[in-house]
C-alpha cells in the first residue's frame, strides 16, 4: 500500500492509497478510517467502505495520488502521478473530485500537465521524475513541490484558472 494521505472530510476520516492487489493492479482507492483517537497508543486499524476511484491507462504502467488536494468550489482538485508505460517516465495529471455522500470523479485533464524536462527532472537516482509532493493555492496560483529525478525536490507554478478551464472542458457530468 503506497501513495497515501489521509484528509478530513466533515466528520469523516479518509484515506487516499493505492494497495498492490491480488491480480498485480495498482488502484487508487478511497477509504473510510474508523476512529483512530481511542486510547492512548497507536493501533492497527482496517479501512472500511473502500471504494476504487481511478485505474491507470493502458498506455500508463501505473497511477498514484500525489499530495492532498485543494479544495475548489464543492470539489477538490488532486494531482496525481502516472508511469508511462513505453518510456517508464513519471509525469503529473489533474482531476476534480466530489466528496460529498457519493465519491465521483468529474473531471480529468485529457494530457499530462507536466512532464520531466529539465536536467535535475532528466537525470537523477530514478531519471525521468516529476512526482507531486506539495500542493497550495495562493493569490490564484497553484504552489507545487515535487520531487525532480528522485534525488531533488523543485517547485513549480500552475495558473489555477487555466487548469480548471482545461477540467471544465473535459467534465464527465
Amino acid at each position: 500500500d503506497k501513495d497515501s494521505f489521509m484528509m478530513k472530510n466533515g466528520d469523516e476520516l479518509l484515506l487516499f492509497h493505492r494497495p498492490h492487489m491480488t491480480d498485480n493492479g495498482f488502484y487508487l482507492t478511497i477509504s473510510k478510517v474508523p476512529k483512530i483517537n481511542e486510547g492512548k497508543a497507536l493501533k492497527e486499524i482496517t479501512v472500511e467502505e473502500t471504494k476504487v476511484v481511478f485505474e491507470h491507462a493502458n498506455f500508463e504502467e501505473k497511477i498514484g495520488w500525489g499530495p492532498p488536494p485543494v479544495q475548489v468550489g464543492k470539489e477538490h482538485l488532486f494531482l496525481l502521478h502516472a508511469v508511462d508505460r513505453k518510456s517508464l517516465a513519471y509525469m503529473v495529471f489533474a482531476a476534480l473530485l466530489s466528496l460529498n455522500e457519493e465519491v465521483s470523479v468529474k473531471a480529468v485533464t485529457p494530457c499530462y500537465i507536466m512532464k520531466p524536462m529539465m536536467p535535475y527532472e532528466v537525470y537523477g537516482d530514478r531519471p525521468y521524475t516529476v512526482f507531486p509532493c506539495g500542493l497550495q493555492e495562493v493569490d490564484g496560483k497553484l504552489l507545487m513541490s515535487y520531487g525532480a529525478g528522485d534525488s531533488a525536490a523543485a517547485f513549480g507554478e500552475i495558473d489555477l484558472s487555466e487548469l480548471m478551464a482545461m477540467l471544465d472542458k473535459n467534465r464527465f457530468d
